[in-house]
């Protein structure tokens, strides 16, 4: 399957634009204050222990990310439907 890189190329800038100010923002409610607990618009939220643990494990693999963003804008990434037919069924998925 192959994916034009110029698909709906201002609404995916748009779409990268509000995903890292929405990172921005969540990243300063992160270390506003005590961190438990944050009042937005009067209306207050907790953060579990797991929760703020979760946030702070970075487990994305830039260089695999950009190998693969790469071959999808070459045309060259392909799908391999009966591997990923066979792992869902396999996970119970």
């Amino acid at each position: 399957m192959r994916i034009p890189s110029k698909v709906n190329a201002p609404d995916r800038a748009a779409r990268a634009e509000r995903t890292k100010d929405a990172g921005k923002s969540s990243a300063k409610a992160q270390h506003a204050g005590s961190g438990s607990t944050g009042a937005a618009d009067g209306v207050k939220a907790t953060v579990s222990t797991r929760a703020r643990e979760l946030a702070g494990e970075t487990s994305i693999n830039v260089q695999k990310v950009n190998e693969l963003r790469e071959l999808i804008e070459s045309g060259k990434f392909v799908m391999d439907f009966q591997l990923i037919a066979e792992r869902i069924v396999s996970t119970g998925g």
